[in-house]
C-alpha cells in the first residue's frame, strides 16, 4: 500500500487476516498488490504534517528544525534543489512519490516512462486498488473483492447508502471516523504559493491519481457496489 511517505508495504498479513473470515470468495494466491493512492495535494500535505507531529520524538537538534518549519519553507528548499535543507525540515520527499513508490526505474528515466509503468501496474498488475478520499467504500470494495457482495456488512449494503439518500446524509460508508485528533497530527492548511508548489512536484502523481480513481470506480460497479457512486452525486 501507500502510505505518508509513499512506500509499497508488505501486504502479507493484510491479505491474510482478509482471509481467516469464513467465505473468501477468492484464492490466496490471485491475490497479489493491494494499494490506496491519495489526492496529491492532500497526499504531501499529510507528509508535513507527520513530520511537524514527529519533531518532539527526535533528539537531534533537527527537532527543532523540524518543529518551527512551515510547508512553504519546505518546499521552497525542495524546488530549490537544497535537498539538506529540505531534509532537515521535514525528511519526506514530496516529488512525485506515488509514482516513483510503485516502479523502480532509473532516476534518469523519462517523465512519461516513469507514468506509462505506474499506470500500467495499477491497471493491470494490483489486485485491488483504493482511493483514501473514499477510504470507507474502498474497504467496503475490498471486502467485496474477497469475500463476496453477500458477506459484506449492512454498513456497505446498497439498501445502507438509499437510506442515507433518503435521510439527505452525506452517502458514505462509514467505517471509523478519523481526524487529525484521533491521528495525532495539527491540521495544516497550504497557502496558495503551497499548493502552486505542490502541484509542480507532483504532476506524474496527479495523472496517476486520475487513473487509480477511473480503476477504483470500475472495480466498485463491477463489484455491485455502484449505487454508493451514483447516489452520492
Amino acid at each position: 500500500m501507500i502510505g505518508c511517505e509513499g512506500a509499497r508495504v508488505d501486504n502479507e498479513n493484510i491479505v491474510d487476516l482478509a482471509l481467516q473470515a469464513q467465505g473468501a470468495a477468492v484464492p490466496r494466491s490471485s491475490i497479489r498488490e493491494l494499494m490506496l493512492l491519495r489526492e496529491p495535494v492532500d497526499h504531501v500535505v499529510s507528509m508535513f504534517a507527520m513530520c511537524v507531529a514527529n519533531s518532539p520524538s527526535y533528539a537531534d537538534d533537527n527537532s527543532d528544525t523540524m518543529a518551527n518549519a512551515t510547508i512553504e519553507m519546505w518546499l521552497d528548499a525542495y524546488e530549490s534543489g537544497d535537498r539538506q535543507t529540505a531534509g532537515r525540515l521535514c525528511y519526506y520527499q514530496p516529488n512525485n512519490l506515488q509514482t516513483t513508490s510503485l516502479v523502480k526505474l532509473e532516476e534518469s528515466a523519462a517523465d512519461s516512462a516513469k507514468l506509462e509503468a505506474s499506470v500500467a501496474f495499477v491497471n493491470e498488475e494490483a489486485y485491488f486498488v483504493g482511493v483514501v478520499e473514499r477510504y470507507s467504500l474502498s474497504i467496503c470494495l475490498f471486502g467485496s473483492m474477497v469475500h463476496g457482495l453477500g458477506a459484506l456488512p449492512l454498513g456497505c449494503t446498497c439498501a445502507r447508502a438509499e437510506q442515507l439518500a433518503a435521510a439527505g446524509k452525506t452517502v458514505e460508508p462509514i467505517v471509523r471516523d478519523e481526524t487529525d485528533e484521533t491521528h495525532g497530527t495539527v491540521p495544516v492548511e497550504p497557502s496558495d504559493q503551497a499548493r502552486a508548489s505542490i502541484n509542480r512536484l507532483t504532476s506524474l502523481d496527479a495523472e496517476l491519481y486520475q487513473a487509480a480513481v477511473s480503476r477504483f470506480e470500475r472495480d466498485v460497479r463491477a463489484s455491485g457496489l455502484g449505487c454508493w457512486l451514483d447516489l452520492a452525486e
